[in-house]
């Protein structure tokens, strides 16, 4: 399920001569982040940094040269708690070729790391 934003704000309901102040919620709607990661942010402490992780779940899937669907990439990534913004980073720290199906302006994206001899794939 997704990870879902709000805010608080306060309403003023007047039915005269009585006015009372009421808390709401305001619903902003899906967010990029793990609640995990935003009752950290709200705790003070410091969230752990998950680039490593995501960059070699990364490697993993792209291992052996191969081409993957990016969608495919993005399932396995949402099963390891992995943010839509952790694996974009991820993705641009190894330098991942992105591009859609050879011959097909319609089919899917996919993603492959470049080969070792381009001097793009980093380790960290």
């Amino acid at each position: 399920m997704p990870t879902l934003a709000y805010r608080k704000e306060e309403v003023t309901v007047s039915n005269k001569p009585h006015r009372i102040t009421a808390p709401r919620i305001i619903w902003d709607g899906p967010v990029d982040i793990t609640a995990e990661a935003a009752i950290a942010a709200t705790s003070g402490k410091k969230q752990p940094d998950l680039q490593p992780k995501v960059q070699a779940f990364l490697r993993e899937m792209l291992k052996d040269d191969k081409m993957v669907r990016q969608k495919e990439i993005e399932e396995a990534a949402t099963k390891h708690d992995f943010t839509s913004k952790q694996l974009r980073t991820a993705r641009a720290k190894l330098g991942v070729h992105v591009s859609k199906e050879p011959g097909k302006m319609d089919g899917p994206w996919f993603w492959q790391l470049p080969k070792a001899s381009e001097g793009r794939y980093y380790y960290k």
